[in-house]
């Protein structure tokens, strides 16, 4: 097909964690993309178990974008002698990855590395190490479905590196996805994606002792008490970089109200906690 544009991108990102021994990096942009580059923040799953089906999207030799999938589920090597090829995976920890043995449409080739694996909830599990796939030759045209029919033989053995591997193994900040992803120390093992365009997140946040609405948020939230709860409660608000933005305490019989008006356009974390609880919630102001 033809190359894709140019005419969006950005240049420049700071290293906030990587290690030799799992196979991931991550990045800091250099600024926020802007709104008419219409991106989309994928969520991830921090899951220990295998998923029943699988996709990667990813960019082949470099290419525009490309999607394969795989609907069987796919699971973990349970020594060395799983990473079929060998070579540089041998480098990494065995049990660090996610193995596809083989996909059902679509292939990965080299320049693929480093692409997200999305569960069924479209969500990242793991980015994509090596492995022997290639993009095969085309092999018969299908005219039920309109398409060509590539060999298959070759789109074997993918590995994608756990992020539930690359969370936490290692302690130090620099060497693990936790500290960035989870500076406040929530404890989500899960989170969703975030459309900064269409503003695609639920209005209601449920969680066992509260609700928060409206979501996405203006110039205030309220917090609806479920059940039995300590009427005072504290409440600290954090940016996605861990700063704190607010903090206060709120008197909660059944409905509590937190004034947002100082603070700008983004996403952040409220967490409310009292003597024996304490929640965290994701909403945004628009």
């Amino acid at each position: 097909g033809e190359d894709g544009s140019r005419d969006l991108f950005i240049s420049g990102a700071t290293l906030k964690a990587t290690v030799d021994s799992i196979d991931f990096s991550l990045l800091e942009l250099s600024e926020i993309p802007p709104d008419s580059y219409n991106a989309y923040y994928a969520g991830w799953d921090l899951t220990e178990h295998p998923p029943p089906g699988v996709t990667t999207i990813h960019h082949p030799m470099g290419d525009v974008k490309k999607v394969s999938g795989d609907f069987d589920q796919v699971s973990t090597p349970q020594s060395t002698a799983d990473i079929i090829g060998g070579g540089e995976l041998l480098d990494y920890y065995y049990f660090s990855f996610w193995w596809v043995h083989q996909w059902d449409f679509g292939s990965t080739e080299g320049g693929s590395s480093g692409g997200p694996l999305f569960n069924n909830d479209r969500r990242v599990i793991g980015v994509l190490s090596g492995g022997q796939a290639k993009c095969g030759d085309s092999v018969k045209y299908d005219p039920e479905t309109d398409r060509i029919i590539f060999n298959k033989n070759v789109n074997v053995n993918d590995y994608f590196t756990r992020l539930s591997v690359a969370w936490d193994y290692y302690p130090e900040d620099n060497k693990q996805l936790k500290r960035w992803l989870d500076p406040i120390n929530t404890g989500l093992r899960t989170i969703g994606g975030y459309n900064p365009v269409t503003n695609d997140i639920g209005p209601v946040i449920s969680h066992e002792h509260f609700n928060l609405y409206p979501n996405p948020a203006s110039d205030r939230i309220y917090l609806a008490g479920r059940g039995d709860h300590e009427p005072i409660l504290n409440y600290t608000i954090y940016d996605l970089t861990g700063k704190i933005v607010l903090a206060g305490n709120i008197l909660s019989e059944n409905l509590a109200e937190i004034n947002l008006s100082g603070l700008q356009r983004g996403i952040y974390i409220l967490n409310v906690r009292s003597r024996m609880k304490s929640e965290s919630f994701r909403f945004m102001i628009e």
